[in-house]
């Protein structure tokens, strides 16, 4: 993969600083591959097809076909996917609306309604002898702060 890498490069006229900076890359990590320290990640081989769509991917990951993409066949496969697009047309049904038809509704009846649903016992806590001994906040940066109750 490094041959290609090497290849595109001159094809594009670029140094490795360049590429780095079309990528938004860091320079070192093109550098370590290229001299074969480190091997291109999965991370670095989807941005250089982002950056490059004329390049073929199974030529860059498995050696087969030819070095950029045959815009006649991307064309066929883009026209064959808006003909499929445009076949899938749904009809669309318009939502039935449940709309019970009652009666204004007066003011008086409003608080009659409410006190009809309010709960006829309320529960409360009861204190008991229990006490807060400490509490800890955790932040997002990794630290905490803890506070016991005096």
């Amino acid at each position: 993969m490094i041959e290609k890498i090497q290849l595109l490069m001159k094809i594009h006229q670029m140094s490795a600083a360049d590429l780095a900076e079309k990528l938004g890359t860091e320079r070192s990590g093109i550098s370590h591959f290229l001299s074969g320290r480190n091997k291109p990640s999965l991370a670095f081989v989807q941005k250089l097809l982002e950056n490059f769509p004329e390049l073929n991917p199974d030529w860059l990951l498995l050696d087969k076909g030819s070095m950029l993409r045959n815009e006649e066949v991307e064309a066929t496969r883009n026209k064959s996917v808006s003909n499929t697009v445009t076949e899938l047309q749904f009809p669309v049904e318009e939502p039935v609306l449940d709309v019970k038809d009652e009666s204004p509704i007066e003011y008086g009846d409003v608080d009659k309604r409410i006190e009809k649903h309010t709960p006829d016992t309320i529960r409360t806590q009861t204190p008991t002898d229990e006490s807060i001994e400490k509490i800890v906040i955790f932040y997002t940066d990794g630290t905490f702060s803890a506070h016991k109750s005096r």
